[in-house]
């Protein structure tokens, strides 16, 4: 594996919704090393978007506390040249090549995934009948090394393994919607309807009234439930409906979303044998499917663009929504959308520079780890085990802590 990759995954999971929000923030290219050449050639762009102050989180004990112990990885020292490939190798003492690799990630994952949704926990199989909805399990390993033109067959050959694996994203879909039909638990039923997000976009707004509704009357205080309902009011044309989800929202006292907690649930959950690269690996597929958990809609941005101005109730709503997401944002993506309210609402300008400072503060933190770690151990003249690790650690990081105090940590160092 080429050791930007590891970096591309940090600042993918970090920016991939903001990519979709260029038109709402104004766009800007990705500069430095730590922005793959692929995602250079697809013409990706990174939405401009501002950050705001969040109320401090529980501090590092706390946090240990509440998630419990978690396996830690060996030093790249006792890994020894495979970095970690040794217990799957068919020929020991030697190295994997990439469609070893390839197949050993796949394997290691559908096992894991299995007994995810074998769990005794009603909690843990629906997460793992989530993440069986999700892309996580598809593996192209020259996607690592390909560079421009030459990425456009390699990601077609990634498009074509999606679409192989669709009917076993359905069957998990399937079974955590029949789960969250019986489960009072608001966890399931958020993750239902987080499932929905996969379905087609006709089938999308039937597929998110059922699990949403059941959400907010569970957790009426959390605003993640009653934008979910405001998302499927938006798609099945109900704008009173949207209109009343999105008040409700703005009145909420928390916005938890599934995101806030199972990053941290996957993390304790990692194979305590599984160390190195393989290990690596599959924290790089969770998190890219944990990314995609936000809670927050385009259309809660359209609503309040649209007659905002003209209303001042309205006004009011998105104003106090926008708040509520920057007091509690676990994540850049939901700043964005929260800088956009704001905006719409009547934010002053210097208030929208000041917030995009902060945001730029912390990407300039990143970035210099970033280039930092790819300027150690050989950089681009091969993999090192010692940086996969690195990144591995930082990834585990984001999943205990939460992007957002991530980053804020790399900040202060």
């Amino acid at each position: 594996m080429n050791p930007r990759l590891i970096w591309a995954a940090l600042v993918l999971v970090a920016l991939a919704a903001l990519v979709s929000l260029g038109w709402l923030l104004g766009a800007a290219r990705p500069a430095g090393p730590h922005a793959s050449d692929a995602v250079a050639a697809a013409g990706w762009t990174l939405a401009d978007g501002s950050l705001a102050a969040v109320a401090d989180p529980p501090g590092d004990e706390a946090v240990a506390a509440a998630l419990g112990p978690t396996a830690a990885p060996q030093p790249d020292a006792a890994l020894g040249p495979d970095c970690g490939f040794a217990p799957w190798l068919e020929r020991p003492g030697t190295l994997p090549t990439d469609a070893e690799k390839a197949r050993i990630h796949r394997q290691v994952a559908a096992g894991w995934l299995a007994s995810l949704q074998a769990s005794p926990d009603m909690a843990l199989q629906a997460v793992g009948r989530w993440l069986g909805s999700t892309t996580f399990n598809v593996h192209e390993p020259a996607l690592a090394d390909c560079r421009g033109e030459g990425c456009r067959p390699v990601l077609q050959r990634l498009v074509r393994r999606v679409e192989r694996l669709s009917g076993q994203r359905a069957q998990a879909a399937q079974s955590l919607q029949t789960q969250a039909l019986a489960s009072s638990d608001p966890r399931v039923l958020a993750l239902a309807a987080a499932s929905c997000h996969f379905q087609a976009p006709t089938e999308l707004g039937d597929c998110l009234a059922g699990p949403a509704a059941r959400w907010v009357a569970l957790e009426p205080d959390n605003a993640a439930a009653w934008l979910q309902q405001a998302q499927a009011a938006h798609l099945q044309g109900d704008w009173s409906g949207e209109a009343d989800a999105i008040h409700h929202a703005s009145l909420a006292t928390r916005y938890q979303p599934p995101g806030t907690w199972v990053g941290a649930l996957l993390d304790r959950q990692l194979p305590a044998d599984l160390q190195g690269e393989p290990r690596v690996v599959l924290q790089i597929a969770v998190a890219g499917a944990v990314a995609t958990l936000s809670n927050v809609s385009p259309s809660v941005v359209d609503h309040c663009r649209q007659t905002a101005v003209e209303d001042p109730n309205r006004a009011q709503t998105c104003l106090r929504l926008a708040e509520l997401l920057l007091a509690q944002a676990p994540d850049l993506i939901t700043l964005a959308y929260a800088e956009a309210l704001g905006r719409h609402a009547g934010w002053s300008e210097e208030r929208q520079n000041a917030q995009r400072a902060q945001r730029e503060a912390l990407m300039a933190a990143q970035q210099r780890e970033a280039q930092a770690d790819l300027g150690q151990d050989g950089g681009d003249s091969g993999p090192s085990c010692r940086q996969l690790l690195r990144g591995g650690a930082m990834l585990q990081r984001v999943a205990r802590l939460g992007e957002l105090r991530a980053m804020r940590e790399l900040a202060q160092r």
